[in-house]
């Protein structure tokens, strides 16, 4: 250094010669030029991102499609893991027009669905059966015995079994059930008598009816029948049937049918509660008999079961069920009809082992007077409220005394109403100006009564 200048010591100064900035320092006593180190570049030992470019020239392109891909993979990785779960579920569909959303859960069986308290339990056929059971049991199982068909105060039987009931009003048996007394006992409609399948809640007397009838058995004459008679049933007018009666067994005999034609009130003896198998079909035929099911109807056997009874089913099996003690099964190829059947100690007809008497008898007088009968003469007779055929022909058999055959006549013809206004007439202008009315013409004779048959 030519210039020796201790003012420039520790300082940095260009050099004229070299060009460029130089130290000064001290060096044996004399000052020093010194030309300072360029430091070497930096490299670093990762790529650069983000756009920062490398020492060594490479495109910077590479680097931001890695930096993208990275920053999108860890924004992945932690992302709340809720959120994707509601991404993947699928979001409910509006309901379309005019339609309702499917009902969620399991589908119930109305039917057996238990009710709620806003919900009464649906009434059938066959609970009206078990219910009825259910009442009668404790009275068989104590006595052993079904009821009577009729008590001795008049009350049908199911009269008896709500003259047992606490809930019901009293009822006087010292008067008859029609009498005024007992009109808040007989004037109520009883549910537990009636069947959902049948409309009609009014019998033909006016009074809250009865769909529910106990099987006499088989034939016209089955109410008076003994209980060892092959077409007897297990109601009766005359005995009270036992257990031990009922020999062809409790779960095949017919002891409750529903009824649906023929109808009156529950404590009526007689047609209204009490039926028997007269003439086919049974099954929603001449006889009344059904619950108004399609296709057959359900019935209530001796010992409590229900059953379904086709309406196609066999006449003669039929038969077997409503006979207690016909001895046949219900096997349909099996013989044996108990129309056919002889009572116990009933001879054989037309045996040969057995040839009649040849003793002439005095002729036995005719049963009826029927001339005498329909001579009477009656000053009045108004009936101005419309009633069924059936009710004002029971009428004029009450006036008369006198049977009348209605067999031939048509459940249709038998329920058409009609009313009647007549003075200073004899009981036969006046049957036969009402029978007129409906076609029909009638038959009298002292063996049999009074015979209708079509026109």
């Amino acid at each position: 250094m030519r210039l020796q200048d201790p003012q420039l010591r520790g300082r940095t100064v260009h050099c004229p010669d070299c060009q460029g900035p130089v130290d000064i320092v001290e060096s044996a006593g004399q000052l020093a030029a010194i030309v300072p180190q360029k430091p070497s570049p930096r490299v670093s030992p990762d790529p650069p991102l983000f756009g920062q470019t490398p020492d060594t020239g490479r495109s910077p392109w590479v680097w931001r499609i890695a930096g993208v891909v990275l920053v999108l993979l860890v924004t992945w990785m932690f992302w709340p893991e809720s959120s994707r779960d509601r991404r993947r579920q699928p979001q409910p569909k509006p309901p379309q027009q005019g339609t309702e959303p499917a009902p969620s859960g399991p589908t119930v069986d109305p039917v057996a669905a238990p009710a709620t308290d806003d919900e009464p339990p649906l009434i059938t056929t066959q609970t009206r059966f078990a219910i009825l059971y259910t009442t009668l049991l404790p009275a068989l199982q104590r006595e052993e015995m079904f009821p009577a068909a009729q008590s001795k105060s008049g009350l049908s039987w199911l009269g008896l079994l709500e003259q047992a009931n606490p809930a019901a009003p009293p009822y006087r048996p010292g008067r008859p059930w029609t009498d005024v007394a007992n009109d808040q006992f007989v004037r109520r409609r009883v549910e537990a008598y009636q069947l959902p399948g049948v409309p009609d809640l009014v019998g033909e007397d006016g009074y809250p009816a009865s769909h529910l009838v106990g099987i006499a058995g088989v034939g016209r004459d089955a109410t008076r029948l003994p209980a060892t008679h092959p077409r007897a049933g297990i109601f009766s007018l005359i005995r009270r049937t036992r257990l031990d009666d009922v020999t062809d067994g409790l779960a095949n005999t017919l002891l409750v049918s529903g009824a649906r034609q023929q109808l009156g009130s529950w404590a009526a003896p007689g047609t209204a509660t009490l039926r028997s198998l007269t003439t086919e079909p049974y099954i929603d035929g001449p006889d009344g008999l059904g619950t108004g099911e399609a296709g057959g109807m359900h019935v209530l056997l001796a010992d409590g079961s229900v059953r379904w009874i086709s309406a196609d089913v066999d006449a003669v099996v039929l038969r077997r069920m409503a006979a207690m003690a016909d001895g046949l099964t219900l096997d349909p190829q099996q013989s044996g009809d108990p129309l056919t059947l002889l009572a116990p100690g009933q001879p054989v007809p037309n045996d040969p082992r057995d040839p009649p008497l040849l003793v002439e008898l005095a002729p036995e007088p005719p049963l009826y007077q029927v001339d005498v009968a329909v001579a009477q003469r009656l000053t009045r007779f108004e009936q101005s409220r419309p009633l069924p055929m059936r009710t004002l022909l029971a009428q004029w058999s009450e006036l008369a005394a006198l049977p009348v055959d209605v067999s031939h006549l048509t459940g249709e013809q038998l329920a058409v109403e009609y009313s009647l206004r007549r003075e200073n007439v004899t009981l036969r202008e006046l049957l036969d100006e009402l029978v007129a009315q409906a076609d029909i013409v009638a038959e009298y004779s002292d063996d049999v009564g009074v015979v209708l048959r079509p026109r």
